[in-house]
């Protein structure tokens, strides 16, 4: 059977594997962070091996951002032909990612006041489709763009703001995610998917790999379980947290009277 009769071309296979191994390190990560937080078990979350770990599912995400950006800008610019179009497009899922950045935003201050979430990840995302929204059709000032966003997050890497989180680094907060030089990493994201997907240069190697995806029946099993985790990300972000801790205060791991 031919690759094109197992695959909706809609999406691409790759990407939902790439997005849901990245959720499930996520949901990892985070897991060690909670058993950090409340004591059970004792990590060094802000240096060594998870900061590591924690930076390259940061990476993972935001270079999936710029990628599906710059994929679902190019299929509205032809469905429609108006530049204006894509953009709003995209403005559309800046919205949705904003309203779920102030749910976390509203929830972590009712349960932690002290460092609530002021500017996190997923409050990033949203400013970060919004802006580069503009440029998501142009691989040449996308990359220019990171590079100029990398470079001022260097520049300004020692400076702190909760009020405007332009920079800053160790500010009191549970996620922050400065935009500085974070949006750098977006940006990088869509020169990357105009030029792998929107080009198509090295396309017989993506098509071999989609080959290989849908190669064995358990392996495809495993697989089709990581693409169902990619395809509702959000939805899983938003979640997660809440149910590591609800099954941690279950097995007992963490008291109850910690947590309420």
């Amino acid at each position: 059977m031919s690759i094109s009769s197992k695959v909706d071309f809609k999406r691409f296979p790759e990407i939902d594997l790439w997005r849901g191994i990245s959720v499930v390190l996520m949901i990892v990560f985070h897991a060690f962070f909670i058993l950090d937080f409340y004591g059970v078990v004792k990590n060094e979350m802000r240096g060594g091996f998870f900061e590591i770990f924690g930076d390259f599912v940061r990476v993972s995400f935001l270079l999936l951002v710029g990628i599906s950006m710059a994929i679902s800008f190019q299929k509205a610019f032809m469905k429609t032909g108006n530049r204006w179009s894509a953009v709003f497009r995209q403005w559309k899922r800046a919205f949705v990612v904003a309203v779920c950045a102030l749910i976390v935003s509203l929830v972590t201050f009712f349960v932690v006041p002290d460092i609530y979430v002021r500017f996190g990840i997923l409050h990033l995302i949203a400013f970060s489709i919004f802006i580069l929204a503009f440029f998501a059709g142009s691989k040449l000032i996308s990359f220019v763009f990171a590079v100029f966003l990398f470079a001022l997050g260097y520049v300004l890497k020692d400076c702190s703001s909760l009020i405007l989180p332009v920079c800053g680094n160790g500010a009191v907060s549970l996620d922050y995610f400065p935009i500085f030089p974070w949006i750098g990493f977006a940006a990088m994201g869509i020169f990357i998917g105009r030029i792998f997907y929107i080009e198509k240069v090295g396309g017989f190697v993506f098509e071999g790999l989609r080959n290989f995806i849908f190669g064995g029946a358990v392996f495809g099993f495993v697989l089709k379980i990581f693409f169902a985790i990619g395809r509702q990300s959000l939805l899983i972000y938003m979640l997660h947290i809440p149910a590591i801790i609800a099954v941690l205060v279950l097995i007992g791991m963490i008291p109850s009277g910690k947590v309420f």
